[in-house]
């Protein structure tokens, strides 16, 4: 921590101005405030992006509090209070329905959100019981709803890369309801990046097709680097958090799971009448043999070819077809002019 005592500034005597980069807060002290330390406190939180607290009162862009409160609150009061602990910000909650409106909120508020806080600053939640007036008066309350049903996992310890096992219950993206606790997630990984700085982060980006979420491994980067990869479905488990508005999970643990295959499981199976393979170019990227043995894995007795404009692939598929067991039909998909 810097400090810098006796300071005058106009007409104003600062017995001390202390700077602390790792909280981003900055401590001012004067014998009275006026107008003059106002506009310095507004100057310095502009240059330095930190929250500046003045004789231990907080001065922020003219009450940083009361701007969060009407941020999020808007006209019903789901946040009690706000309280800052370091660069951690936590919202009081009146109850759980109030936390989770406020969750949304603030996604949608992110932008105004970063112009009043300093960077880097974590938002955490409290959730506090409202009083029974305010409960039946202002606050809507929810319907009744089910939880989102997680999906039990047998997991092989094979399957298993490091840290902390999966939960009994697994959650996907989208069904995640509950934060600041331990949840496992279960995706598929579709973006990986890593940071280089003092300290290494490795990023895992995961869906489930409706939603996302990103997981952060620290001190575990060298045990996850090269044993997933694009398109794997794994399951990560660590502390679920909301950063700066983001669903965030802080892993502990992760498990590769085995791809599922696709099957046909239908009793009457169908014969498909219309595919094209590389030879129709620009259309499709299907290798003749990987259609023929995609047929006979899902059972089908028969299957046609029609490339466009050319039977250059009969003869494999033929080939293919026969060492199948498989029927071929031959066709071709024609132009009349």
């Amino acid at each position: 921590m810097e400090k810098i005592e006796n300071l005058k500034w106009k007409d104003v005597t600062f017995e001390s101005i202390e700077i602390d980069p790792d909280a981003g807060v900055v401590l001012v002290s004067v014998e009275k405030f006026s107008s003059e330390v106002e506009n310095l406190v507004s100057l310095l939180e502009k240059e330095t992006r930190f929250r500046v607290i003045v004789n231990g009162a907080q001065k922020s862009n003219g009450d940083l509090k009361g701007k969060i409160l009407s941020l999020l609150n808007g006209n019903v009061p789901y946040i009690k209070d706000v309280v800052f602990e370091g660069n951690r910000l936590i919202l009081k909650v009146l109850g759980d329905f109030a936390r989770d409106r406020i969750a949304s909120k603030l996604r949608s508020t992110k932008k105004q959100l970063d112009e009043l806080l300093p960077p880097g600053t974590e938002i955490m939640f409290e959730v506090v019981e409202p009083p029974e007036d305010l409960l039946k008066k202002e606050v809507p309350q929810p319907e009744k709803r089910e939880e989102p049903k997680g999906e039990e996992l047998k997991i092989e310890d094979e399957n298993h890369i490091f840290g902390q096992k999966p939960r009994k219950i697994v959650f996907t993206p989208s069904k995640i309801f509950e934060y600041n606790k331990k949840t496992s997630v279960k995706g598929k990984v579709f973006k990986i990046e890593k940071i280089e700085g003092k300290k290494t982060v490795l990023l895992i980006y995961l869906t489930d097709g409706e939603d996302s979420l990103i997981c952060k491994v620290f001190n575990d980067v060298e045990k996850v680097e090269g044993k997933i990869s694009l398109g794997d479905v794994i399951v990560a488990t660590g502390d679920l958090l909301l950063e700066n508005g983001e669903p965030t999970l802080y892993v502990k643990g992760i498990t590769k799971l085995p791809e599922a295959k696709r099957m046909d499981n239908s009793p009457v199976k169908r014969v498909e009448l219309h595919a094209h393979t590389k030879f129709s170019d620009q259309d499709a990227i299907t290798d003749v043999n990987e259609y023929v043995k995609r047929a006979k894995e899902w059972g089908f007795p028969a299957i046609a070819l029609t490339d466009h404009g050319n039977v250059q692939a009969i003869p494999y598929f033929y080939d293919a077809a026969k060492e199948a067991g498989i029927k071929p039909i031959f066709g071709i998909e024609a132009y009349l002019v």
